[in-house]
């Protein structure tokens, strides 16, 4: 990503000043320090819930709550300075998401695609629903576009006789490709700042998503013929 950013937006100064230097950080405070004791202990928490069986949702407010209640940050710091904007866009993308659910629009959009995969072969079908799940990601939250595409591509690889992992695992993959700003809360926030236009972020987005499905689908075509289904024609290639 830092490539193509450096050849689509070359920066204008090559080298950086010999007077310029950077300001020495301060030591990290006592309340620094009980911020980063929380999170590490909802990391490690996250790591091991399937032998914990605790929500990961449950972690994330016992961090929250040991922050506010050692008065780690205050919550009026969180209220003023939070871009609270930025979540309520993904929290309608979301939504959104929710709602193609739950009336079937989601799904009836998926299938006007993937009836195109009928026929080809194991990898075409993976790239295919890999560039299905990018694009529907970059308007919803990821989550709501692996629940919207996993119910018609499962079947689907079935019918192929195609491992129903195969084709499942590109899904949480590729909806993490994402090709417009709304897409997660890291671009988001990202875009708040108000350095780059969407149209900035498009020109790298798109073309970086392309490239990693890309990647990702090769690298399936020569892993998984190898090792954990041989049935699997390498490249698919018959």
């Amino acid at each position: 990503m830092d490539s193509s950013l450096y050849i689509i937006f070359p920066p204008g100064v090559k080298e950086l000043p010999a007077t310029l230097a950077a300001e020495k950080l301060p030591p990290i405070s006592a309340k620094e320090k009980g911020v980063i004791a929380c999170f590490a202990l909802a990391f490690a928490l996250w790591s091991v819930t399937d032998l914990t069986k605790i929500h990961y949702s449950v972690i994330a407010v016992l961090a929250l709550t040991m922050v506010f209640g050692f008065k780690f940050v205050s919550f009026k710091t969180v209220i003023l300075k939070f871009p609270w904007e930025t979540w309520i866009v993904f929290g309608a993308g979301y939504a959104l998401g929710v709602a193609m659910l739950d009336t079937g629009a989601g799904k009836w959009l998926a299938m006007q695609f993937l009836p195109m995969l009928e026929g080809q072969s194991w990898i075409v079908v993976f790239l295919g629903a890999g560039l299905i799940g990018a694009f529907m990601s970059s308007f919803m939250s990821n989550a709501a576009a692996t629940a919207l595409i996993l119910p018609v591509t499962l079947p689907m690889a079935q019918s192929l006789g195609i491992p129903e992992a195969a084709v499942a695992l590109s899904a949480p993959i590729s909806t993490s490709f994402i090709m417009l700003v709304i897409g997660c809360p890291p671009t988001l926030i990202a875009y708040s700042t108000g350095y780059f236009s969407q149209v900035d972020f498009i020109k790298v987005a798109i073309p970086w998503a392309i490239i990693c499905l890309i990647v990702i689908t090769i690298s399936a075509g020569i892993y998984w013929p190898l090792t954990a289904w041989p049935e699997l024609p390498l490249l698919g290639i018959r």
